[in-house]
């Protein structure tokens, strides 16, 4: 198993978070529970996110995707990142017609060990990343042109800053303390 693959394996079991509902928008599933031919790209954006670094992206936006249904009780929401180098596509097809499916697709869907009657999956992409987040060839708001080489340094506590303000705007809330993203983000500061 490659760093990266074992990297995304941890962060998975490190990251198991409680989703609670929001009246009206709870980032409910964007595919049938029974179904993964119709994954839908999305995104998440917010403003003056503040670096480790203390510099601020006036604006920040992550790629995610989220498969099977929340829970009455919001007790079964599973957050899925990859290695850094990939994409927030992890199951399933944007189309039936598509040639091949996201690359965890033999664990998570209907059935699998990720499996998607059972449990919300929410996978997010990184910041910094090419696949749709905030990242160099992105367009500073400020100067109207690509960030390019002036993108600022992102590190490992700003990647999971970034993924639980996305977690807070799908509504999700740490549960006594059983939300691990917290345990990642903590070990990541110098």
């Amino acid at each position: 198993m490659t760093s990266r693959a074992l990297l995304a394996v941890v962060i998975l079991f490190l990251a198991a978070c409680t989703v609670a509902p929001k009246p009206g928008v709870n980032g409910s599933a964007m595919v049938a529970p029974d179904s993964m031919e119709s994954v839908v790209k999305r995104t998440f954006t917010t403003y003056g996110f503040r670096l480790q670094s203390g510099k601020t992206l006036p604006e920040m936006t992550l790629a995610f995707e989220t498969y099977g249904r929340l829970a009455p009780d919001g007790r079964n929401a599973i957050l899925i990142t990859h290695g850094g180098t990939g994409s927030q596509h992890m199951a399933g097809k944007y189309s039936p017609t598509d040639r091949a499916p996201g690359g965890w697709d033999g664990l998570i869907g209907p059935g699998k060990a990720i499996d998607t009657n059972k449990y919300f999956v929410v996978s997010s992409n990184v910041l910094g990343s090419s696949y749709g987040s905030t990242a160099p060839a992105s367009i500073n708001p400020a100067t109207g042109k690509r960030y390019g080489p002036d993108f600022p340094e992102v590190s490992m506590h700003d990647i999971v800053t970034a993924q639980r303000t996305l977690l807070s705007g799908l509504g999700v809330r740490p549960s006594s303390g059983r939300c691990r993203i917290r345990t990642l983000c903590r070990a990541s500061r110098p």
